[in-house]
Protein backbone atom coordinates (compact mmCIF):
# COMPACT_ATOMS: atom_id res chain seq x y z
CA UNK A 1 0.00 0.00 0.00
CA UNK A 2 1.32 3.40 -1.07
CA UNK A 3 1.38 6.01 1.67
CA UNK A 4 2.51 9.58 1.60
CA UNK A 5 5.57 8.84 3.74
CA UNK A 6 6.77 5.95 1.55
CA UNK A 7 6.68 7.90 -1.74
CA UNK A 8 10.02 9.73 -1.24
CA UNK A 9 11.76 6.47 -0.40
CA UNK A 10 10.23 4.80 -3.46
CA UNK A 11 11.34 7.71 -5.69
CA UNK A 12 14.87 7.56 -4.25
CA UNK A 13 15.07 3.81 -4.94
CA UNK A 14 13.81 4.29 -8.51
CA UNK A 15 16.39 7.03 -9.07
CA UNK A 16 19.16 4.81 -7.72
CA UNK A 17 18.11 1.96 -10.07
CA UNK A 18 18.13 4.35 -13.04
CA UNK A 19 21.52 5.81 -12.16
CA UNK A 20 22.90 2.28 -11.70
CA UNK A 21 21.56 1.21 -15.11
CA UNK A 22 23.27 4.22 -16.69
CA UNK A 23 26.54 3.53 -14.91
CA UNK A 24 26.39 6.68 -12.81
CA UNK A 25 26.49 7.16 -9.08
CA UNK A 26 24.29 9.38 -6.94
CA UNK A 27 25.84 12.37 -5.19
CA UNK A 28 26.44 11.92 -1.47
CA UNK A 29 23.61 12.79 0.92
CA UNK A 30 23.47 16.43 1.90
CA UNK A 31 25.94 17.53 -0.78
CA UNK A 32 25.24 20.84 -2.45
CA UNK A 33 24.42 20.63 -6.14
CA UNK A 34 27.26 21.59 -8.41
CA UNK A 35 27.03 25.06 -9.87
CA UNK A 36 26.11 25.19 -13.53
CA UNK A 37 28.99 26.15 -15.80
CA UNK A 38 29.08 29.83 -16.69
CA UNK A 39 27.57 30.58 -20.08
CA UNK A 40 29.02 34.07 -20.30
CA UNK A 41 31.95 33.03 -22.45
CA UNK A 42 30.77 29.74 -23.93
CA UNK A 43 32.76 28.61 -26.95
CA UNK A 44 30.90 28.28 -30.23
CA UNK A 45 31.64 25.75 -32.94
CA UNK A 46 33.91 28.17 -34.77
CA UNK A 47 35.68 29.49 -31.67
CA UNK A 48 35.03 32.22 -29.14
CA UNK A 49 31.93 34.35 -29.24
CA UNK A 50 32.48 38.03 -30.00
CA UNK A 51 32.49 40.33 -27.00
CA UNK A 52 31.05 43.82 -26.74
CA UNK A 53 34.57 45.27 -27.00
CA UNK A 54 35.07 43.51 -30.36
CA UNK A 55 31.65 44.46 -31.70
CA UNK A 56 31.09 47.91 -33.20
CA UNK A 57 27.31 47.27 -33.37
CA UNK A 58 26.87 46.36 -29.69
CA UNK A 59 23.48 47.61 -28.62
CA UNK A 60 22.49 48.57 -32.18
CA UNK A 61 19.92 46.98 -34.46
CA UNK A 62 20.99 43.91 -36.45
CA UNK A 63 19.25 42.19 -39.34
CA UNK A 64 17.49 38.93 -38.38
CA UNK A 65 18.60 37.32 -41.66
CA UNK A 66 22.25 38.30 -42.18
CA UNK A 67 23.02 39.37 -38.57
CA UNK A 68 24.74 42.53 -39.78
CA UNK A 69 24.06 46.05 -38.60
CA UNK A 70 24.92 49.59 -39.62
CA UNK A 71 28.68 49.20 -39.14
CA UNK A 72 28.96 46.26 -41.57
CA UNK A 73 26.45 47.58 -44.15
CA UNK A 74 26.17 51.34 -43.63
CA UNK A 75 24.48 52.04 -46.97
CA UNK A 76 21.72 49.40 -46.73
CA UNK A 77 18.32 50.45 -45.42
CA UNK A 78 17.47 48.74 -42.14
CA UNK A 79 13.92 48.60 -40.86
CA UNK A 80 11.80 46.95 -38.17
CA UNK A 81 8.83 44.69 -38.83
CA UNK A 82 5.62 46.39 -37.64
CA UNK A 83 1.91 45.57 -37.67
CA UNK A 84 -0.30 48.51 -38.62
CA UNK A 85 -4.07 48.71 -38.50
CA UNK A 86 -6.41 51.50 -39.46
CA UNK A 87 -8.55 52.51 -36.52
CA UNK A 88 -10.78 55.39 -35.59
CA UNK A 89 -10.06 57.80 -32.76
CA UNK A 90 -13.26 58.41 -30.87
CA UNK A 91 -13.09 61.50 -28.73
CA UNK A 92 -14.85 60.57 -25.53
CA UNK A 93 -15.48 62.65 -22.47
CA UNK A 94 -12.99 65.31 -21.47
CA UNK A 95 -10.57 62.65 -20.21
CA UNK A 96 -9.18 61.78 -23.66
CA UNK A 97 -9.82 59.39 -26.55
CA UNK A 98 -9.83 55.68 -27.24
CA UNK A 99 -9.50 53.53 -30.35
CA UNK A 100 -12.60 52.09 -31.97
CA UNK A 101 -12.62 49.28 -34.53
CA UNK A 102 -12.76 50.85 -38.01
CA UNK A 103 -15.66 48.59 -39.12
CA UNK A 104 -17.95 49.75 -36.31
CA UNK A 105 -17.20 53.42 -36.98
CA UNK A 106 -18.58 53.48 -40.52
CA UNK A 107 -21.07 56.32 -41.12
CA UNK A 108 -24.65 55.14 -40.76
CA UNK A 109 -23.69 52.08 -38.68
CA UNK A 110 -22.84 53.78 -35.42
CA UNK A 111 -25.80 56.12 -35.51
CA UNK A 112 -23.68 59.28 -35.88
CA UNK A 113 -23.61 61.51 -38.94
CA UNK A 114 -19.85 61.50 -39.48
CA UNK A 115 -17.09 59.01 -38.80
CA UNK A 116 -14.50 59.76 -36.14
CA UNK A 117 -11.04 60.75 -37.39
CA UNK A 118 -8.94 57.82 -38.62
CA UNK A 119 -5.60 56.96 -37.05
CA UNK A 120 -3.08 54.22 -37.65
CA UNK A 121 -2.41 51.95 -34.69
CA UNK A 122 0.90 50.10 -34.90
CA UNK A 123 2.94 47.69 -32.82
CA UNK A 124 6.32 46.06 -33.26
CA UNK A 125 8.48 43.36 -31.75
CA UNK A 126 11.49 45.38 -33.01
CA UNK A 127 13.06 42.68 -35.15
CA UNK A 128 15.22 44.52 -37.66
CA UNK A 129 15.80 43.49 -41.28
CA UNK A 130 17.55 44.97 -44.29
CA UNK A 131 15.22 45.80 -47.17
CA UNK A 132 17.37 43.68 -49.48
CA UNK A 133 17.32 40.71 -47.07
CA UNK A 134 13.52 40.95 -46.85
CA UNK A 135 13.24 41.07 -50.64
CA UNK A 136 15.58 38.10 -51.12
CA UNK A 137 13.82 36.03 -48.43
CA UNK A 138 10.41 36.81 -49.95
CA UNK A 139 11.65 35.80 -53.39
CA UNK A 140 13.03 32.52 -52.00
CA UNK A 141 9.79 31.76 -50.14
CA UNK A 142 7.68 32.31 -53.26
CA UNK A 143 9.77 29.74 -55.14
CA UNK A 144 9.31 27.02 -52.51
CA UNK A 145 7.30 23.86 -53.17
CA UNK A 146 4.40 25.34 -51.20
CA UNK A 147 4.83 29.09 -51.74
CA UNK A 148 4.45 31.38 -48.78
CA UNK A 149 3.08 34.92 -48.93
CA UNK A 150 5.33 37.90 -48.28
CA UNK A 151 3.99 38.70 -44.82
CA UNK A 152 3.49 35.06 -43.79
CA UNK A 153 7.23 34.52 -44.21
CA UNK A 154 7.97 37.85 -42.57
CA UNK A 155 5.88 36.78 -39.60
CA UNK A 156 8.11 33.72 -39.18
CA UNK A 157 11.25 35.88 -39.29
CA UNK A 158 9.54 38.18 -36.76
CA UNK A 159 9.21 35.37 -34.16
CA UNK A 160 5.65 34.59 -35.28
CA UNK A 161 4.47 38.11 -34.49
CA UNK A 162 2.05 39.52 -37.06
CA UNK A 163 3.53 42.16 -39.35
CA UNK A 164 2.43 43.92 -42.50
CA UNK A 165 4.99 46.67 -42.97
CA UNK A 166 8.61 47.66 -42.38
CA UNK A 167 9.32 50.90 -40.52
CA UNK A 168 12.74 52.44 -41.28
CA UNK A 169 15.31 52.66 -38.50
CA UNK A 170 17.39 55.81 -38.40
CA UNK A 171 21.11 55.00 -38.63
CA UNK A 172 23.42 56.24 -35.88
CA UNK A 173 25.30 59.50 -36.53
CA UNK A 174 28.28 59.11 -38.85
CA UNK A 175 30.80 59.81 -36.08
CA UNK A 176 29.56 56.99 -33.85
CA UNK A 177 29.96 54.20 -36.43
CA UNK A 178 33.61 53.70 -35.57
CA UNK A 179 36.80 54.72 -37.26
CA UNK A 180 37.09 51.52 -39.28
CA UNK A 181 33.64 51.87 -40.90
CA UNK A 182 33.81 52.98 -44.53
CA UNK A 183 32.71 56.59 -44.74
CA UNK A 184 32.24 56.64 -48.50
CA UNK A 185 32.31 53.67 -50.86
CA UNK A 186 33.02 55.93 -53.89
CA UNK A 187 36.25 57.37 -52.46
Amino acid sequence: RDTRSSRPAHAKAARARLLDALGLEAPPEGAEPAAAPSRDRAASIGGELPTAADDADAGCARCVVCREGFSERPRDALGAYVFCKLAAADVGAADGFWLVDAASSQPGRGGRGRAPPAVVSSTSAMHAIHATCHRDATRAERSMRSPRGEWDGASLRNSRVLCNSIAPIRPPPAGSRGADAPADADA
